[in-house]
């Protein structure tokens, strides 16, 4: 008899797996399968989430955007657009140009002068007269107010200097094609009241204002003919506290792509200080905000009243401030071209005479003083305006700058830098400063400045960049995460799929049991 026999079992009983052993392992299997099939779909289903948020969120994004900008009473922007200055510090800072050689001047030499500043102001700014109206416009006018801080500047405003005299190269140059005998009459005028071409006065006086002699004399004189001259005279003369005349903008309500766009000033829908159309036109916002979504690729355009003119400014590279990314631009070299290098800005010349490039002539729009407009020291002006001073060091950083945050179009930093010159001319009857040579004169030249506020700008990263952080992290992290277990995922598969596959030949050429001789275990 076989041992098989004598036990009671067959040969294939002592091949066959005690109970449970084989269902384990197939169940071991099935349910591997299983997970790494579920880790594979929802690999998957992440990387669908991430596409989908890629694709939904800027629409989701900009019509959030254009529900929060609009200008309209209750709206995120409204409080700030009606008071900047509460949320943000406004500052004019001052730097004048103080005359070292007065009488060599007036005697033929070419001037040469001194910068003395900053003289600081904080600038309060406030809207009144707002009027909101139906077709998804506003008016207003904005009020300013300046107040001297002494702890921001250089000097006390009782700092004496030493300047061109504002009233007599204003008579100067309205009487230079008069005769001569008329010049003389106007000349002996100021030397009997002791106002000579080349003054001296304080900070406080050149910019807000005093009584000049002169004009005060003749104020006298006009009462008896029932006229009336105003014998003050200064560069921001009654602008402390004033405002810059009627706005009429789009709130952005019916579309945000026009936010802040000016549609009329002083009740025009254009200007008429200039000699063509285009150079007429309102275009642009006030330079503190923009419409969203800001191309750096395209222009800028802003209307100021200081120069009764837009301009535009084009980008000029990435900056951040207070954790906020921004893009930054400036006014580019051909927006103050001459008419022969940019044919745009020959409206810009005023009754047929056309300055070089780098000048504007403001005598339209401001008439009275003689004004002339440039960057600070002449900066990308021609080269005879600023070799015709001496003491002008132009360089960059005399541009203007507006660092805006290019979803919201909001401007977060802004540098608008300005300097007034006196055209100084004289005639052969102006005694005082017949051999004075004719000079475009540097007066002073003006930074107005604004920071986002620390508390503005937690205020803006916790609402409008959360949300922005918070889609980037959920398309970037799920796409990661779904791309990391698909792979794994399925190449734990392939893997497995690999290992099955070699058992199943190790076994298919494996000798089958029932093959084997079993005559050695013969009793």
């Amino acid at each position: 008899h076989t041992m098989s026999q004598d036990v009671g079992h067959t040969d294939r009983d002592y091949l066959t797996p005690p109970d449970g052993v084989g269902g384990q392992k197939s169940t071991r299997c099935t349910k591997s399968r299983c997970a790494l099939g579920s880790g594979i779909g929802f690999g998957f289903a992440l990387i669908c989430l991430s596409i989908t948020v890629a694709v939904a969120f800027p629409v989701v994004f900009r019509n959030l955007i254009a529900t929060m900008l609009p200008i309209a009473n209750g709206s995120v922007t409204y409080s700030t657009w009606e008071s900047p200055s509460d949320s943000t510090p406004i500052y004019m800072q001052f730097w004048l140009f103080n005359l070292t050689n007065g009488v060599e001047f007036l005697n033929g030499a070419k001037p040469a002068v001194e910068q003395i500043g900053p003289f600081t102001y904080e600038e309060q700014r406030n809207k009144g007269n707002i009027t909101a109206y139906s077709n998804s416009t506003i008016a207003y006018k904005e009020y300013r107010s300046f107040h001297f801080r002494p702890d921001l500047s250089c000097c006390p405003e009782e700092t004496e200097l030493s300047i061109a005299n504002l009233a007599y190269f204003t008579l100067t140059n309205m009487l230079r094609y008069s005769s001569s005998i008329l010049q003389l009459l106007a000349d002996d005028l100021f030397k009997s009241t002791h106002n000579p071409p080349v003054m001296h006065r304080s900070v406080k006086e050149i910019l807000w204002g005093y009584d000049d002699p002169t004009l005060k004399f003749g104020a006298e004189i006009a009462k008896i003919v029932k006229y009336k001259i105003n014998p003050t005279i200064g560069l921001f003369y009654g602008k402390n506290g004033s405002d810059d005349g009627e706005y009429l903008i789009f709130t952005g309500q019916s579309d945000v792509s026009h936010l802040a766009l000016v549609d009329r000033w002083q009740f025009n829908t254009s200007l008429s200080n200039w000699d063509s159309k285009s150079s007429n036109m309102l275009n642009g916002t006030d330079g503190t905000m923009f419409p969203p979504f800001v191309d750096p690729k395209k222009r800028l355009y802003i209307y100021s009243t200081d120069i009764c003119r837009s301009i535009y400014v084009t980008y000029a590279g990435p900056t951040s401030v207070r954790g906020i990314d921004l893009l930054r631009f400036t006014a580019p070299a051909e927006v103050f071209y001459n008419s022969t290098l940019n044919p745009e800005n020959q409206g810009f010349c005023v009754g047929g005479v056309c300055l070089d490039s780098g000048v504007l002539n403001l005598t339209t729009c401001q008439p009275g003083v003689p004004a002339l407009a440039s960057q600070p020291h002449f900066y990308q002006a021609a080269q005879h305006y600023i070799d015709s001073v001496i003491g002008l060091q132009p360089s960059p950083d005399c541009s203007t700058v507006l660092d805006v945050e290019p979803n919201t179009g909001l401007v977060m930093r802004a540098a608008k830098k300005l300097q007034i010159n006196l055209a100084l001319v004289t005639g052969p009857g102006f005694h005082m400063s017949k051999s004075m040579k004719p000079v475009f004169m540097p007066i002073m030249w003006v930074n107005e400045s604004a920071t986002i506020g620390s508390d503005s700008a937690d205020q803006f990263r916790g609402s409008v960049l959360l949300v922005v952080k918070a889609a980037a992290a959920v398309q970037w992290g799920s796409l990661a995460v779904g791309l990391v277990c698909f792979l794994a995922c399925l190449s734990a598969c392939v893997c497995q799929r690999a290992r099955r596959n070699r058992q199943n030949f190790n076994s298919d050429t494996r000798p089958d049991i029932n093959d084997v001789s079993v005559q050695g275990l013969n009793i």
